[in-house]
């Protein structure tokens, strides 16, 4: 367990890295109020999480270690976005699809709603 906790740091502490780096870089040349930079690693991780899931699927049994570095650490320090993406994009390949809209519209709505009251209730308790 301690073996698989560091592969995920490890690996969590350079997608965070990337994270920041990409972020910054694009968010410093379009200056916008959109978060040009969370977007771009939204969508670059998505896009490796696809690749990721495809070489899984193709290299059957693929090392543990390596889907643990690179699907839980590095996208999931580059992006959880990523993970969300690819459970969706799951439960849509396994003909899901009413499952995936109930997760999709739970987890933006429920993760709305819950941003919303810690900002109220920091803002109370301050």
């Amino acid at each position: 367990m301690w073996r698989e906790c560091f592969i995920v740091g490890t690996f969590g502490g350079i997608g965070a890295i990337v994270r920041f780096t990409i972020s910054t870089w694009l968010n410093a040349r379009f200056p916008t109020h959109m978060g040009v930079g969370t977007l771009a690693v939204n969508v670059i991780g998505c896009l490796l999480g696809g690749v990721i899931l495809a070489v899984l699927d193709s290299y059957r049994p693929l090392n543990e270690s390596l889907r643990l570095a690179l699907m839980v650490g590095f996208l999931g320090g580059l992006t959880t976005f990523s993970a969300f993406g690819c459970e969706i994009f799951q439960l849509m390949r396994d003909q899901r699809p009413v499952m995936a809209a109930v997760f999709l519209f739970a987890n933006l709505i429920l993760g709305l709603i819950a941003v919303t009251m810690g900002f109220f209730l920091a803002r109370v308790a301050v």
